[in-house]
């Protein structure tokens, strides 16, 4: 019958110990290395949606401005040619001036759209 060994059986529980140690710890390591990561991807999305958002809200401020403009242009035309229907009784120039002012303000309005945002809506 084989002697049994204390000194080597204890010297190779350590070392499997040590072992099992350091796995434990390149374990936790490579989670911490993972969650870093996750942490990093997730603070990068975040800027990239803040600065999307930035972005979205100036273009949608340039079209706010520029409709804003278009409608003032069609108010005074309107009222100029209502003020020219009321002298002189004219409803075809009337009708045309108006017409022409709507036309003119939808134009520029889908021209800004697809200035400002690149495509027809």
């Amino acid at each position: 019958m084989a002697d049994f060994d204390l000194e080597k059986a204890v010297k190779e529980n350590e070392q499997s110990s040590n072992v099992q140690a350091n796995a434990i710890e390149r374990a936790k390591k490579n989670l911490e290395e993972r969650k870093l990561a996750e942490e990093a991807r997730k603070v990068e999305y975040r800027l990239q949606k803040a600065e999307d958002d930035a972005d979205a809200a100036l273009k949608d401020l340039r079209f706010n401005r520029k409709k804003e403009a278009a409608a003032k242009d069609y108010l005074t035309a309107v009222t100029t040619a209502k003020d020219k229907f009321e002298k002189d009784g004219d409803c075809d120039a009337y009708d045309k001036a108006v017409d022409t002012a709507e036309t003119k303000r939808d134009d520029t309005i889908r021209e800004a759209r697809r200035t400002i945002f690149g495509r027809d809506w």
